[in-house]
């Protein structure tokens, strides 16, 4: 098959050409005061989340050891890890705020003949992140050197189709921002609702409001002994097949009843409230149909002439990880006990309120569900348009 060519004025250049790229080296400049630092775990995508910490330029962790200049774009140097991040020249305040995580790779263009934003958009790519991935190395935690980027080519046309790519890719770029800040109210938007119908459970007018778990639920204890076989249909559930649904109907692993006997695993009855109770503790979802699960999990079947499962779910949710870490006894300790579940104090309102509240989390859900397929369809139409421009196929 014959690869197709490029259109007329456009180039295959490589990451390393002097004449378009400068591939920035480490080390910073000596400076006063602080600098906000900018780890891996900073940036998602093509923002910066959170600040790792306030730095000095004597107290700075030896990883805090690259200096953004203006026309930079900085990428994630790991496998299977799509951070970018650009510095262009309008804000210098910006350059001089901070400083980044040796963790990154900084690329300098030539103004004249690259456009920042497209270069951006290309780190974003599949093409360069297929490309990265297959240059990576190292024994532990693999990642891309700077000889290794430097081999790496895209397909450069003039710059004035440069700055036409980027205006097209920025429109839907916005639209999937704006996707994500909605996705994110709607996250929101069931804790504020109880809070407003309920209150907040850890109040001091609630103390003498509370009851124990154990007077409204049965517990479940999964068996430590791990399956052999997973050929079934009956979801297995594990800590990575949670996600953001307060409810849960499928997993990577499923049982048969067969596979399940040796192990003496318990099923799940629809409707279980799944409490994590090892490793990641505090996560919390409801079973939509049968499940098994492993032992991180403790399973709690709802009295529901007492208590809901939307409304309990949701309350265990808004406790949070430092509440569980100390059911268990310390703050270091990633397990709680059964008695300690059982012991768990929550407040108790009316049934009719629970259900106007089971309701709302219920449509909310639904809501969810077709922002996700939104999400996905607005994602792949990005994809789609990111692979052909830089395969000047636009």
């Amino acid at each position: 098959m014959k690869t197709k060519q490029s259109p007329q004025g456009w180039k295959e250049v490589k990451l390393g050409n002097e004449d378009y790229f400068t591939i920035l080296s480490s080390g910073i400049n000596e400076f006063d005061g602080e600098k906000s630092y900018l780890s891996t775990e900073s940036i998602k995508e093509n923002r910066i989340k959170k600040i790792e910490c306030k730095i000095t330029f004597s107290n700075r962790p030896s990883r805090a050891n690259m200096q953004p200049t203006i026309n930079s774009v900085w990428f994630a140097k790991m496998k299977d890890t799509l951070k970018v991040y650009s510095f262009g020249n309008s804000n210098k305040e910006e350059i001089n705020r901070y400083t980044l995580s040796t963790g990154f790779a900084g690329i300098k263009v030539n103004e004249d003949l690259v456009s920042i934003k497209y270069l951006e958009y290309f780190l974003k790519s599949h093409e360069f992140n297929k490309k990265k991935n297959l240059l990576c190395s190292g024994a532990t935690q693999k990642s891309i050197n700077n000889s290794n980027i430097k081999k790496i080519k895209l397909k450069l046309p003039p710059k004035a189709i440069q700055d036409k790519i980027v205006i097209l890719l920025q429109k839907v770029d916005k639209i999937k921002q704006l996707k994500e800040d909605s996705n994110k109210l709607t996250k929101d938007y069931v804790q504020k609702v109880f809070f407003d119908v309920f209150g907040h459970p850890f109040s001091k007018d609630k103390k003498d409001k509370k009851i124990k778990l154990k007077e409204v639920i049965r517990i479940i204890v999964p068996t430590r002994d791990k399956p052999k076989s997973f050929t079934g249909n009956i979801p297995w559930v594990t800590l990575p097949d949670l996600n953001d649904s307060i409810y849960i109907s499928d997993s990577k692993y499923k049982l048969s009843l067969d596979e399940a006997k040796p192990t003496k695993t318990r099923l799940f009855p629809k409707e279980t409230v799944i409490l994590s109770c090892a490793g990641s503790l505090g996560k919390v979802v409801i079973a939509k149909k049968e499940i098994f699960t492993n032992q991180q999990f403790y399973g709690l079947v709802c009295d529901q002439k007492k208590i809901l499962p939307e409304f309990l779910a949701c309350q265990l949710k808004i406790f949070g990880e430092k509440y569980y870490k100390g059911i268990g006894g310390t703050s270091t300790l990633t397990f709680f006990k059964k008695d300690s579940a059982l012991n768990i104090e929550v407040i108790l309102p009316p049934l009719p309120l629970q259900k106007k509240f089971a309701s709302i989390v219920k449509q909310v859900e639904k809501l969810k569900e077709y922002q996700e397929q939104s999400n996905q369809e607005i994602n792949n139409l990005f994809n789609a348009l990111m692979q052909k421009a830089f395969r000047g196929e636009l």
